[in-house]
Order: structure tokens, then sequence, then C-alpha cells
């Protein structure tokens, strides 16, 4: 970001931003069937799972909580699914976390997106985000 504070004098002082440094990077988040396999698209009943890799880039040791938020499209804030997972992560060290459930036999068909994040606790006991959030989305078809 940069701001002009004094053009009249053709004096120019800008003010830099440094990007947020995340204590946790957050990878290949990606939807898998009951036996690991990567896939996209599910029937109702299936069992379904959200896995995402994450690598502790602090110099300290964290225990950082995964969660996952599962949303139909056209339902945008109403979360049909919320699962969570914790780990321990030592200085540059990396985990991948599987978490998911069995879609109910009654799933309606359509999108629906699985957002991960990586908090450092629950909020109502002081969590704050450990990396940035990511998405990923799958289909419920007959």
């Amino acid at each position: 970001t940069a701001t002009v504070e004094d053009v009249t004098s053709n004096a120019l002082t800008f003010t830099v931003t440094a990007p947020v440094s995340w204590p946790v990077e957050v990878s290949d988040v990606r939807t898998l069937d009951q036996d690991g396999n990567p896939v996209s698209n599910f029937a109702p009943g299936d069992l379904y799972q959200v896995e995402l890799t994450m690598t502790n880039v602090s110099e300290q040791t964290l225990t950082p909580m995964a969660i996952v938020r599962i949303e139909r499209s056209d339902l945008p804030g109403a979360p049909q699914y919320t699962g969570t997972a914790k780990v321990t992560l030592q200085s540059n060290s990396t985990a991948t976390v599987t978490i998911g459930p069995a879609l109910p036999v009654d799933a309606a068909t359509g999108t629906y997106k699985a957002k991960v994040m990586v908090w450092s606790n629950w909020l109502s006991q002081g969590g704050e985000p450990l990396a940035p959030a990511g998405e990923v989305t799958f289909t419920v078809g007959q």
C-alpha cells in the first residue's frame, strides 16, 4: 500500500504495509472418498473426507486446530457440518489432517463448499487464526 502525502512540494512519502506473516501454511486441500482416493463427486449417504496438509513455519511448537466447515452453495452461512482436529507441530514440521462424516442419505444434491480454517483455539477461548482460510468444492449428485 502506498500513500501520497504531499504533492504540492514534489515530495512523495510512501507508507508500506508488510504482508501478514502466518505461522502455519495450509496446502493441498482436497476431498477424498472413504478409501482415501481423491474425488469431488459424492452420492447422498457416502462417506467423504476433507484432507489438508499444514506446515508450522514458525520457530516454536504449535498445537493448531484444523476446522472444516461444510456449506451448501445455495445456503451460504448455514453450515451442514463442522468438524475439528488438533495436532502438535514442531517447528518446520508438517502434518496431514483428515476430517469428515457421512453425507445424510437425504442430502440435497448440488454444489457444496468445504471451508478449511486453522486456529490456535476456539474464538470463545481466545483463539486466533494461524493461517488464511482455504476451501474446496464438491458435488453431491444422485
